[in-house]
C-alpha cells in the first residue's frame, strides 16, 4: 500500500492535538492516546504543507471557500487536502491561545515547511535492531549504559535503546516533534533547539563550559 499523504497529516493533526492536552495538562496519556501518538510521522513529503500560510489567512466561510478554489487552481490541490491544512491551522491556534497570524503563528508553519524536505522517520523495525545490536555489544562487554543522548530526535525513538534507569536525553530543533516525543517518552529529558546549541542546557559546570558525557548517543539524521 502506497503513502496516503491525506492519511498522514489527519494523523499528524490527531497527534498534535493529543499531545498539547497532554503537555497543557501535565497528565499521564492513556494506552489509546500511545497509539494515536505513534502515528504520527512528521511532514516530509507533504508538500501540500508548504501552502500553510495561505490556510492562516483564512477567517470566514467566504475566505474559506475562496482559499479552496485557489488551492485547486494553482497548485491542484483536492478540497480533502485543502480542509486538512485548515484543520492543521485550528490546531496551530489552540497552541497558540488564539487565532490570527501572529509572529507564534508564523514560527511553528516556518518549523513545518521547514520539515518538509527532511522529517523522514526511521522505522521501528530498523530502531529495534539497532537497538538490539547496542545491547548484545553492551552486555558482551559487562558495560551498563547510565545515560543517552539522541540528537535529531524526532520523537525518540531510538530513546527505547536505553535500559531501566538510564538517563535520558533528546534534542530536537522542531517544536511539534519534541512535544509529541515528549508525550510518547516522559521520562526523557527534551532540549527544543539545535544540537549545536546543546552547551547551553546541559553539561556546564560553574560556568566553566565542560560538557556532560553520555555513554550512547543514537541518532539517523537526515
Amino acid at each position: 500500500m502506497g503513502y496516503n499523504k491525506l492519511q498522514a497529516l489527519r494523523d499528524n493533526i490527531a497527534a498534535i492535538k493529543v499531545a498539547y492536552d497532554i503537555v497543557s495538562n501535565q497528565r499521564q496519556r492513556t494506552e489509546e492516546e500511545v497509539e494515536i501518538l505513534r502515528k504520527y510521522s512528521g511532514f516530509g513529503g507533504i508538500k501540500e504543507a508548504y501552502q500553510i500560510d495561505d490556510a492562516l489567512m483564512v477567517e470566514t466561510d467566504e475566505e474559506e471557500y475562496a482559499y479552496i478554489l485557489e488551492m485547486q487552481q494553482k497548485y491542484k490541490m483536492d478540497s480533502d487536502m485543502s480542509l486538512a491544512l485548515l484543520d492543521l491551522v485550528n490546531v496551530i491556534d489552540l497552541m497558540v491561545g488564539e487565532s490570527g497570524c501572529t509572529d507564534k503563528h508564523k514560527m511553528i508553519a516556518n518549523s513545518i515547511k521547514a520539515s518538509i524536505r527532511t522529517a523522514f522517520y526511521t522505522p521501528t523495525e530498523v530502531v529495534s535492531a539497532v537497538g538490539d545490536a547496542v545491547n548484545h555489544v553492551l552486555n558482551a562487554n559487562g558495560i551498563k549504559a547510565t545515560s543517552l543522548l539522541e540528537t535529531s530526535a524526532g520523537t525518540g525513538g531510538f530513546l527505547s535503546v536505553a535500559a531501566a534507569g538510564c538517563k535520558k536525553v533528546a534534542v530536537e530543533i522542531d517544536p511539534i516533534s519534541a512535544m509529541i516525543g515528549y508525550a510518547l517518552n516522559p521520562d526523557a529529558d527534551w532540549i527544543t533547539d539545535g544540537f549545536q546549541n546543546i552547551d547551553k542546557y546541559i553539561g556546564k559546570e560553574k560556568g566553566e563550559g565542560n560538557s556532560e558525557k553520555f555513554d550512547i548517543v543514537a541518532s539517523n539524521v537526515p
